[in-house]
């Protein structure tokens, strides 16, 4: 259930303000705290609806636990996720994801396996093919069902610029495109398999100098790729902030369905006297009249 519901929030916020006094202001300056948790409500009005609290140590994101009571736990191998574990309330064990990695730090392979009790018994696997400016992921399932292949191409700067999703057999599915400017993404495009333009997005971002935690899970599946859109949808962990596609913090961001239903969101930060985030307020209004609104609230030590 989290995921449908995690899946939903589309767009996501982070940020806010401390103070120093006169007398160590100077001596304080561009301190940087350490982070131990991240906290995101989501509102529809004025009501929450769902709370993910996500947990840090020494930098690194060691659990996510959910309103619901469930809960992951991530475990690390030479600073790369190595697996994450996924539970449901009554910890139980759902799911068990693997990761593993090239010689150079490159994901290799995925491995998406269910728990013997779960009530769904089909794993899946993505395998991941480096191929020059191409990274090639090709998706099969335990059960026998249809592969899918996803064809990502990367600019010089290591960003993916489009995303090309086909069957087995060769048959287009889906494209993505991202267009840049500078190194931010301005405007993300889906089109289908008939090369119509099914959903756009275009962003705005703010000049501030980003804090290190904002980009938390940038690199959490090695460097090879660019925080982007694409991180998040191809590795899982796609509810870390799929907001999160540039080096900038984004102002706002208009998306259009379909041609015909939009939602368009704003963002509002709050920073400390060192620049550390604190809080982010994401305001979303949807074209036929509903409001939501997504709050982030950064933890750290003291």
């Amino acid at each position: 259930m989290r995921r449908y519901i995690l899946l939903f929030m589309v767009a996501l916020g982070v940020l806010t303000v401390l103070s120093c006094s006169d007398d160590d202001s100077n001596e304080n300056l561009n301190i940087k705290k350490e982070l131990i948790s991240i906290i995101k409500d989501s509102y529809v009005g004025n009501s929450k609806t769902f709370s993910t609290k996500y947990n840090f140590y020494h930098k690194r994101l060691i659990s996510i636990q959910y309103s619901d009571g469930s809960y992951d736990d991530i475990l690390y191998e030479n600073d790369l996720i190595k697996r994450i574990l996924e539970f449901d309330s009554n910890n139980n064990l759902e799911w068990t994801t693997t990761y593993s990695y090239d010689n150079e730090g490159r994901l290799k392979i995925k491995n998406v396996i269910p728990s013997p009790n779960y009530h769904i018994n089909t794993s899946r696997q993505k395998e991941f093919t480096y191929n020059g400016d191409e990274i090639i992921g090709l998706l099969t399932f335990s059960n026998g069902n249809n592969t899918v292949k996803t064809i990502m191409t990367i600019n010089a700067n290591e960003q993916i610029i489009k995303e090309i999703l086909i069957t087995g057999e060769g048959s287009l599915i889906s494209t993505r495109e991202y267009i840049y400017s500078v190194n931010d993404v301005s405007t993300a495009l889906l089109k289908d398999r008939n090369d119509e333009t099914s959903f756009e997005a275009s962003y705005e971002y703010i000049d501030n100098e980003v804090s290190e935690v904002y980009h938390y899970n940038k690199y959490l599946f090695g460097d090879k790729w660019k925080n982007n859109l694409a991180l998040s949808t191809q590795l899982g962990l796609n509810h870390l902030g799929a907001h999160i596609i540039s080096e900038k913090y984004i102002k706002k961001y208009h998306t259009t369905i379909l041609s015909s239903s939009t939602r368009d969101g704003v963002f509002e930060y709050e920073f400390d006297n060192n620049n550390n985030i604190l809080k982010i307020v994401e305001n979303i209004n949807d074209s036929n009249g509903s409001r939501f609104k997504m709050e982030t609230i950064f933890e750290y030590n003291q």
